[in-house]
């Protein structure tokens, strides 16, 4: 859609939606007025997501919620685990901090992936958001936990005392 591809959608991330097994609903908790570089991360994540929707095969919905509209709405945001997160604004005489919501929550049925903190480069891209994004909706696919292992001996790190058991 753009010059530099920034709400076009990778094959992998559109067969990840195409997959799903069921409808997905997205709540995106954006407080509004928020600084550079995130000023317009309300419409950047309603560009993605409409691209998302469109590659879901209409499996695939979304809201944008600004949580500051009312106390019924922020306790909806803490319900899916969406927390204020801390973001500075800086003027020439002014440091000053403020607490804001930017999460979004991917809901399948019973299962809940969310994205706790939505953070912009400092030139104002979310580079990592289309991978959160997709990353999100592959768990809601496999809920259940995976596991990590460690292989002891030939020096690796489960051979240090210091690697919990």
């Amino acid at each position: 859609m753009t010059e530099n591809n920034v709400y076009t959608l990778s094959d992998a991330s559109k067969e990840a939606v195409h997959k799903l097994t069921g409808p997905v609903h997205v709540k995106a908790f954006i407080s509004p007025d928020l600084p550079a570089p995130l000023q317009n991360l309300s419409q950047s994540i309603a560009d993605t997501l409409d691209e998302y929707a469109a590659a879901s095969g209409d499996k695939l919905t979304y809201e944008i919620i600004s949580p500051e509209d009312s106390e019924e709405i922020e306790e909806d945001a803490k319900s899916v685990g969406c927390k204020k997160v801390a973001v500075g604004q800086r003027s020439k005489d002014e440091l000053s901090l403020r607490a804001v919501y930017k999460c979004v929550a991917f809901t399948q049925g019973d299962n809940l992936q969310v994205v706790e903190d939505l953070m912009a480069s400092p030139n104002g891209s979310l580079a990592s958001f289309e991978y959160d994004f997709t990353k999100a909706l592959m768990n809601l696919e496999k809920p259940e936990a995976r596991k990590v292992g460690f292989i002891a001996g030939f020096g690796g790190p489960a051979s240090s005392p210091q690697f919990p058991q």
